[in-house]
C-alpha cells in the first residue's frame, strides 16, 4: 500500500468530519481488519497496523488534526489543478494536433490542385500543339499544290514567290510592335533571304524566294508569332509593268503610287 498519498478519512472509511467517536469506531472495525494475528500470511500487515495507529494519534488532536486537514485540503486544491492543467494541455496538444492536420490535409489538397493544374495545363499545351502541328500541315500540303499550280503557269521571265502571312500578340522577342519590323527580321532571316516584309497592325506578310525558306520557317518552333497562312504567286520579271529584279513589293507599290499621283498632277495642271 502507497501511504504517501494517503487519505486518512478514507483509509478508516468515514468523513472529514467525523467526530472522535465515529473515528474511534472505525479504528476498532480497522484494527480487527489490519492486525497481524489476523492477517499472518499478509506480510505488510504489521506496516498497515502501525500506520493504523498513527493516523488515529493524528485525527483523535486537534492541532494534528488541524494541520493534517490543511496539507490535505491543499494536496486536494493542487490535484484539482493538475487535473484543470492537463485537461488545459491535453486541449492544447489536441488543437495542436488537429491545427497541424489541418495544414497537412491543405497541403495534400494543395499539392493535388497544382498536380492536377500542371495536368490540365500539359493537357492544353498538347491540345494546341496538336492544332497547331494539324494548320501546319494543312499549310504545307496547300503550299505543295500551289506550287505545282504556280510551275505550271510561270513564264519564261517569271519568278515564283513564297509570301507568309505571321500573327502576333504583345511583343515579339522582347521587343514591341513598335520595333517589330526588326523583330520578325532577325527572327525569319534565319530561314533564308527577305525579298519583301510589310507590317499591319499585329500581323505582317514576309516574301521569300526558296521554298526552302517556307519548309524552315514551317518547321521552326517559333515563340509569340504563328504562321497563319503560305501564299505562292508568280510575277513576270520581264514586264515593264511588274516588280523588278531586286525591288521589294512595298517599293514597288511606292513607285506605282508615285507614277499615279504624278499622272494625276498632269492632268489637273493642263
Amino acid at each position: 500500500m502507497d501511504f504517501d498519498g494517503l487519505n486518512y478519512y478514507e483509509f478508516l472509511k468515514i468523513e472529514r468530519e467525523a467526530s472522535i467517536d465515529q473515528i474511534n469506531k472505525a479504528y476498532r472495525r480497522r484494527t480487527l481488519e489490519y492486525h497481524p494475528d489476523k492477517n499472518p500470511d499478509d506480510p505488510s500487515a504489521k506496516q498497515k497496523f502501525e500506520k493504523l495507529q498513527e493516523i488515529v494519534e493524528i485525527l483523535r488532536d486537534p492541532v494534528q488534526r488541524s494541520d493534517y486537514d490543511r496539507k490535505l485540503k491543499a494536496r486536494d486544491e493542487k490535484r484539482v489543478k493538475d487535473k484543470e492543467l492537463d485537461a488545459t494541455r491535453r486541449k492544447y496538444k489536441e488543437n495542436l494536433e488537429k491545427r497541424e492536420r489541418e495544414r497537412q490535409e491543405e497541403e495534400s489538397h494543395k499539392l493535388a490542385r497544382n498536380i492536377n493544374r500542371q495536368k490540365e495545363i500539359e493537357r492544353v499545351r498538347r491540345i494546341n500543339l496538336q492544332l497547331l502541328e494539324d494548320e501546319i500541315e494543312k499549310i504545307r500540303m496547300k503550299t505543295k499544290r500551289d506550287l505545282a499550280d504556280a510551275s505550271r503557269k510561270i513564264t519564261s521571265g517569271g519568278q515564283i514567290f513564297y509570301r507568309l502571312t505571321v500573327e502576333w500578340d504583345g511583343e515579339i522577342d522582347g521587343s514591341t510592335v513598335k520595333n517589330s519590323r526588326s523583330s520578325l527580321t532577325k527572327i525569319f532571316s534565319q530561314f533564308g533571304k527577305i525579298v519583301d516584309l510589310v507590317i499591319h497592325g499585329k500581323s505582317a506578310t514576309i516574301e521569300f524566294l526558296e521554298e526552302s525558306s517556307v519548309h524552315a520557317a514551317l518547321s521552326d518552333k517559333l515563340d509569340n508569332v504563328a504562321i497563319r497562312k503560305v501564299q505562292v504567286f508568280c510575277r513576270d520579271l520581264k514586264s515593264p509593268y511588274g516588280i523588278r529584279p531586286g525591288q521589294t513589293l512595298a517599293d514597288f507599290e511606292n513607285s506605282v503610287l508615285g507614277k499615279m499621283r504624278k499622272r494625276v498632277s498632269q492632268k489637273t495642271s493642263r
